[in-house]
């Protein structure tokens, strides 16, 4: 969907909300940029959290920190 498809379906009507609320999205998913006809389009993608995936960045980081966390 293009931004100004999500802002008209949106509750709220706003571009900054709309904005805050795909950037809150593209935490926990990919969030792709598609080019249609001139019109950037949004994309949703891959679930970027840990569900157990052994090449997940989330190892190292527990790695470096292991003595910080419990």
């Amino acid at each position: 969907m293009s931004l100004a498809e999500l802002v008209e379906v949106h509750n709220e009507g706003s571009t900054a909300t709309v904005q805050q609320t795909l950037t809150a999205i593209g935490r926990d998913f990919e969030l792709l940029k598609v080019n249609t006809d001139g019109v950037e389009r949004y994309v949703l993608g891959d679930f970027k959290g840990f569900t157990g995936q052994a090449d997940h960045w989330r190892h190292e980081v527990v790695a470096q920190h292991r003595n910080r966390m419990s």
